[in-house]
């Protein structure tokens, strides 16, 4: 957490193409999982079935995406954790974010 952290305050310095990413990434995974929230609350019972079957083909191939590289690079199997930690990325990214914004981390050691 504390090197998400590190990595989000000094993000002010990076090109603004990879600021413009590092921005984009975590909103649009926010707002899937916000929209997703969404159906499930306000939705007929056909549409939510709808978007659970491809919000699992989603973790799947997320999954299996994750597995090929994480084998390439020689890292091993993943496994589930890795899309446990997908859903809860855009709360801690929010968190860090607004924390960094009220206390300025001024030195990391």
């Amino acid at each position: 957490m504390v090197q998400k952290r590190r990595h989000l305050s000094v993000s002010p310095r990076y090109r603004l193409a990879s600021r413009v990413h590092l921005t984009l990434e975590p909103l649009s995974r926010g707002l899937f999982y916000a929209l997703l929230i969404a159906i499930a609350v306000l939705s007929p019972l056909p549409v939510i079935c709808a978007a659970a079957i491809l919000w699992l083909i989603r973790l799947l191939v997320q999954w299996i995406g994750i597995n090929i590289g994480a084998y390439l690079f020689g890292q091993g199997h993943i496994g589930i954790i890795r899309l446990v930690w997908d859903i809860f990325l855009p709360v801690i990214n929010l968190y860090i974010l607004l924390t960094n914004s009220i206390h300025k981390p001024t030195r990391w050691s």
